[in-house]
C-alpha cells in the first residue's frame, strides 16, 4: 500500500483493514485544523462538533505505520449482550 500524502483524498470505502484505517485517521487528524473540521467526517460522525484551534497543515506526519492491530468483532462491541 502506498503511503497517503497530505492533499491526497482517502477513499473511505477502500478495504484498508484496521491498520490502514488508523493510519488514514491519524494523517487526516494531523492535517486538519481550524475551519477544516469537516475533513474528519469520514472518521468521526460528530466531526462538526469538533473544534480545532491549530492552523490547517500546522502538524503533519511523513510516514505512518500501524505497529499493533487487533481486530474486534461486532459481537464484542454490543454492550447489550
Amino acid at each position: 500500500m502506498a503511503p497517503v500524502r497530505q492533499g491526497q483524498p482517502a477513499a473511505v470505502g477502500q478495504s484498508t483493514g484496521p491498520g490502514g484505517f488508523a493510519e488514514l485517521f491519524v494523517s487526516a487528524y494531523l492535517a486538519a485544523g481550524e475551519g477544516t473540521e469537516d475533513s474528519l467526517a469520514p472518521f468521526l460522525p460528530t466531526a462538526r462538533d469538533v473544534t480545532l484551534r491549530a492552523a490547517p497543515g500546522a502538524q503533519r506526519a511523513q510516514e505512518l505505520a500501524a505497529v499493533k492491530v487487533r481486530e474486534v468483532v461486532a459481537a464484542a462491541l454490543d454492550m447489550n449482550q
